[in-house]
């Protein structure tokens, strides 16, 4: 197979199998992702061919939610090709794996391909494949029925044989396939859309089951079974199916073609009604019984009435706290929809899983985030409130309450947990509001979405919840896949962020519907090249933007998933765009703000301040907001009001290593200061590499060069992807006298630029090490290149704001200062500036419209 069919770039094999070979491809013309399958081997009678392509043409006028678009039939090398609508996900097939689903899930699974049916049969089009392997499941729990149109080719070549003929032959189709065929096909009759319903109902008892109606060990045994045989209820086999699913599932594997259900419409709409009538049904209670007689003697009835009193005494003293509560909530004075979140407690001796309970309470707040109406205050640093008093942390962030909760399993192995929340008010402490929660720890994502809903209605929200918690009902993980997501995200908030991106990856890997993996992958990858710089931003953009792209098009309504592709693009517009997308999706996520913050920092500094002014509003004990806020007023040359917001992050976080690097880069700009540069620690720098960069500048400006190549040699061993300190190192080299060796390291980075995938993020070392070695001249190549393409512009300011070029080149900061008077690198600077000035007028707009919106209610 070549790397190309028409005008479609194959990336890469899907599977192969008897109907041919299924390709990842990319439509050129349109930019999408397609899945093409080349069927079969080349048809050599070119009548043939053209039947084929004609018979299937109409399924590419077949368009619905849960059906994978056909959009073109081909030919190519004598191969016909389909190209379908790319759909991710797990097949059925696979989702199922030998267990029974989620009653309910199976239940909205089945009424989606109920629906894909109905509509092509009022088409005249017939699937007739139907099985388990044919239907895909979404990360979004979307159904997705998949090869429309492939029975014109069996019909046309043979290629689908009836399990009749394999049997008496001996020949084997697969028992699998087989056990999904209607009685008609198996015996070789002609079929119609009563085919389908039928596939459908055997793929419904799976569902229910976990195992096919109809399988046996062969393939022969399996069409005897299918023909005579009647598989046993399903509720006999899951105890979970209502018996209302026994008569539905009888029907439609009726062996009489006119037996069965006659549409798929008329399915559906059971399905539905059966779904809805399990979900209301609730166990009644008894009624009381009326007394069958009065008391004859009056002393008696005294008694009686005193004992009564009693009753109701005791019945109010013991009752005491959910009557007030009932009060509170009925004739109280109502309450603003804004919350904090306290770190929930994990219950049990399993200290090993004490990040549950705290990563639980993250998980839950972004479900409520995605609830218009609902404001969530200080979601990034909920782990910082532990041993805090409830009702003092709604105080300190005038919160109007405080939601606190436990986690607590049920079993030694987790399979399932309980969890309290409890709602507490600002005042005086006391839980106005409290509500349990059981389910199977693969339901937690369902669970934490009926908790958002349950907690809007308490806090008066009259909004209805988003699209994405309302697929969140439907969705389930992987528990050891999402206990694996919960200690990433865990070590994220700790700053472990190479730490946080495996496990990040090891997440994703072991449950691929878990989105919110794929989306903290990308933004770890993120905060490694900022604030770690084990890899260049070179070696991880690609893994960054993969992680991004699987995210948001799994789930594009979840404000993660935006964020991480806002983080990723390569493009200004592009970058801003996704981010303005999470803000509409999450108002109060104090993250997305922060990285508007930081994508229009060299471009727009004052609006950065304004961006990360909101974002602690959000959240005011973020330590990374007085960060984001110092490198900006760095970069407007406001050095005081830069060490004023230092020293507000060192006293929320005084063990973060950020604070001595923002003093260095204040005295860099400021020569007086320059002289009381204390004695470097070469531990402590490299600990945080953009300030052992800014102590080499720093030890270069005082005579200290060889200081400064002893940290920058410490350095480049650690990180050898950290291409900054090789062009600082350059320069020094060049000015010791080392020019060949300068010369190297810049050829180095010249080839690095030429091989890359995306260049553009290398544009800034080329000039840094142009700078160092004293070539003007290339340096002012490099900055013109960086002026000349947006995504040029997105990647010239640096990750970490504080080693911003854009800055350093106006406040001459070693290397820039070595060409800052060359000519032509003021000739490239102008250029820079004004590329940049057209670019902020561009989006002012749409930045500010993201700031109108108060931010709490």
């Amino acid at each position: 197979m070549s790397d190309s069919i028409g005008h479609y770039d194959i990336l890469g094999l899907v599977g192969t199998g008897r109907l041919g070979t299924v390709y990842r491809a990319r439509d050129t013309r349109v930019g999408r992702t397609v899945a093409i399958r080349s069927l079969g081997e080349p048809l050599q009678d070119p009548l043939q061919r053209t039947r084929f392509v004609d018979s299937i043409r109409p399924f590419t006028h077949l368009s619905h939610p849960h059906v994978a678009t056909l959009f073109e039939v081909g030919e190519h090398d004598g191969r016909v090709y389909l190209v379908y609508e790319f759909v991710p996900g797990e097949k059925l097939a696979v989702l199922s794996s030998g267990r029974p689903l989620n009653v309910r899930r199976a239940l909205d699974l089945a009424a989606q391909v109920a629906d894909a049916l109905a509509e092509a049969h009022a088409a005249d089009l017939v699937h007739g494949a139907i099985t388990p392997t044919s239907i895909i499941v979404t990360p979004k729990g979307h159904a997705k029925v998949l090869d429309f149109g492939l029975t014109a080719w069996t019909v046309d070549t043979g290629a689908h044989e009836t399990a009749a003929r394999l049997a008496a032959r001996d020949t084997s189709l697969g028992t699998a396939s087989v056990a999904f065929m209607s009685p008609e096909q198996v015996l070789g009759k002609a079929v119609d859309y009563r085919t389908d319903l039928f596939a459908l109902g055997s793929v419904l008892y799976l569902m229910l089951t976990g195992r096919s109606p109809f399988e046996a060990s062969t393939t022969g045994d399996t069409a005897v079974k299918l023909l005579q045989s009647t598989p046993p209820p399903p509720s006999r086999e899951n105890p979970d199916v209502p018996p209302q699913l026994d008569a539905f599932v009888e029907h439609a594997l009726a062996k009489n073609m006119d037996d069965r259900y006659q549409s798929a419409a008329s399915m559906a709409a059971d399905l539905r009604a059966i779904a809805a009538l399990s979900h209301a049904r609730a166990p009644e209670s008894e009624p009381h019984r009326a007394a069958t007689g009065a008391s004859s003697s009056p002393r008696r009835l005294m008694l009686l009435l005193g004992l009564l009193i009693a009753v109701i005494a005791l019945s109010f003293w013991y009752w005491r706290e959910p009557l007030r509560q009932a009060w509170q909530e009925r004739f109280g004075p109502e309450r603003a929809p804004v919350l904090v979140i306290m770190p929930f407690r994990t219950a049990g001796s399993d200290l090993a899983r004490a990040y549950y309970g705290p990563g639980f309470a993250e998980d839950l707040g972004r479900r409520l985030g995605h609830i218009p109406g609902v404001t969530v205050l200080g979601r990034s640093t909920i782990r910082s409130r532990a041993g805090r008093a409830p009702n003092a942390a709604a105080q300190s962030v005038r919160a109007s309450v405080a939601l606190t909760g436990q986690v607590t399993p049920v079993d030694e192995d987790w399979t399932s947990i309980d969890v309290r929340l409890e709602l507490v008010g600002p005042e005086d402490g006391r839980a106005i509001w409290s509500a349990n929660y059981r389910g199977a720890s693969r339901d937690v994502i369902a669970m934490q979405a009926r908790m958002a809903r349950d907690l809007a209605a308490r806090l008066n929200v009259a909004s209805r919840p988003s699209a994405e918690n309302n697929r969140a009902l439907l969705r389930l993980v992987e528990p050891v896949a999402y206990e694996t997501y919960l200690q990433a995200r865990e070590a994220l908030s700790g700053n472990d962020a190479s730490r946080a991106a495996q496990l990040f990856e090891s997440a994703a890997g072991a449950d691929p519907s878990l989105i919110e993996a794929q989306a903290g992958l990308a933004e770890a990858l993120y905060e490694s090249a900022a604030f770690e710089s084990r890899s260049g931003f070179t070696e991880i953009e690609g893994r960054m933007r993969d992680a991004a792209e699987e995210a948001v098009t799994a789930d594009p309504d979840l404000a993660l998933a935006q964020l991480a592709m806002g983080l990723a693009a390569p493009g200004v517009r592009e970058a801003l765009d996704h981010l303005r997308r999470a803000v509409e999706i999450d108002p109060t996520e104090p993250a997305t703000y922060l990285a508007i913050a930081d994508v229009v920092r060299d471009l727009d500094p004052v609006r950065s301040i304004r961006f990360t002014h909101r974002a602690l509003q959000l959240d005011p004990d973020l330590p990374l907001g007085h960060y984001q806020l110092a490198v900006a007023h760095i970069a407007l040359g406001q050095f005081e009001e830069a060490l004023l917001e230092t020293a507000r992050g060192q006293a929320l976080a005084p063990d973060r290593p950020w604070w001595n690097a923002l003093r260095l880069r204040v005295n860099l700009a400021r020569p007086s200061t320059r002289e009381t540069l204390p004695a470097s620690d070469v531990r402590e720098a490299v600990g945080f590499p953009p300030s052992a960069l800014l102590r080499a500048a720093a030890l270069h400006g005082t005579s200290r060069s060889g200081e400064a190549a002893a940290l920058l040699a410490s350095l480049t061993r650690m990180y050898p992807g950290l291409c900054e300190a090789r062009a600082l190192m350059a320069g020094l080299r060049a000015q010791d006298g080392g020019r060949s060796e300068a010369n190297r390291v810049g050829a180095q980075v010249v080839a690095g630029v030429a091989s890359a995938a995306n260049p553009a993020p290398l544009f800034r070392c080329a000039a840094m090490a142009a700078a160092a070695a004293g070539d003007g001249q290339d340096t002012a190549r490099w900055i013109a290149r960086a002026a000349s393409s947006e995504t040029g512009l997105r990647y010239w300011g640096a990750i970490n704001g504080v080693l911003s070029p854009q800055a350093g080149l106006h406040q001459r900061i070693y290397p820039w200062s070595v060409v800052a008077r060359d000519a032509e690198v003021i000739a490239a600077v102008a250029r820079l500036d004004a590329a940049i000035a057209r670019t902020r007028g561009d989006l002012s707009k749409a930045l500010d419209s993201l700031l109108a919106p108060a931010a709490t209610k």
